[in-house]
């Protein structure tokens, strides 16, 4: 998902409100540890926010939901937990039915949501977990109600491991048919494993779904560090 310049922001998920969706976790484990922190050159909360787009959902049965952009605003809690608000526009179900939440515009979903910063596994690669918020839905048109749960992991491709003074932050997504690319998360010393999105259509049954964009986050003042240690 890539963010976009013209975005309203409404405000974020408290961290209280949102730390149920951490029981959303799979089965974990030890693991290594090794850890993903962020480190601010001011004080925590500290404040990113981006712009861009297009992105795409599909599920493992070949639905498809498009977005052409949408902007984020993201509140960093502490070295490793963040909270977000996600503005997605024009998006559209197989490109016929404009879906929206509850009280928005047309083609408008907002979503709120809490994530942590660590490694994906394996490879240990910089990494985010978007946690899904329990009970988050949407609806298309007469395509009707979508619920969505679980988590969703992506890259971060910039800034390098170990480089202070950085200003901005990409993090990238990837998924092929439905299945997302990195399904297991390091997590300080705990494994998280089967790390995916499910959705359900109208009532229906929960079916394995992926994410696939591109987006970058600046920071709003001051700069940051993504350490490894």
């Amino acid at each position: 998902m890539k963010l976009m310049t013209h975005v309203k922001i409404r405000g974020l998920c408290l961290a209280g409100l949102c730390l149920a969706a951490v029981f959303a976790f799979g089965p974990a484990g030890s693991a290594s540890a090794k850890v993903l922190l962020f480190v601010p050159s001011t004080s925590f909360p500290y404040h990113l926010a981006g712009s861009g787009g297009p992105g795409t959902i599909e599920t493992v049965k070949g639905a498809k939901i498009t977005s052409t952009a949408v902007g984020a605003l993201v509140l960093i809690l502490n070295p490793t937990l963040f909270d977000a608000h996600l503005e997605f526009l024009g998006v559209k179900a197989e490109g016929l039915f404009a879906c929206n939440t509850a009280g928005n515009a047309s083609g408008v979903i907002l979503l709120n949501l809490l994530g942590h910063l660590g490694l994906a596994d394996p490879g240990d690669s910089p990494a985010v977990l978007l946690l899904i918020p329990s009970g988050f839905e949407f609806s298309c048109g007469i395509a009707g109600a979508t619920k969505l749960r679980g988590s969703l992991i992506g890259l971060i491709t910039a800034p390098g491991i170990l480089k202070s003074g950085q200003t901005s932050m990409t993090l990238k997504f990837e998924q092929a048919k439905g299945i997302q690319k990195h399904t297991s998360f390091l997590l300080g010393n705990t494994l998280l494993t089967n790390q995916f999105e499910e959705s359900s259509v109208l009532g229906g049954a929960f079916e394995q779904m992926g994410q696939s964009g591109e987006a970058t986050l600046k920071a709003t003042s001051g700069s940051f560090e993504i350490k490894d240690e």
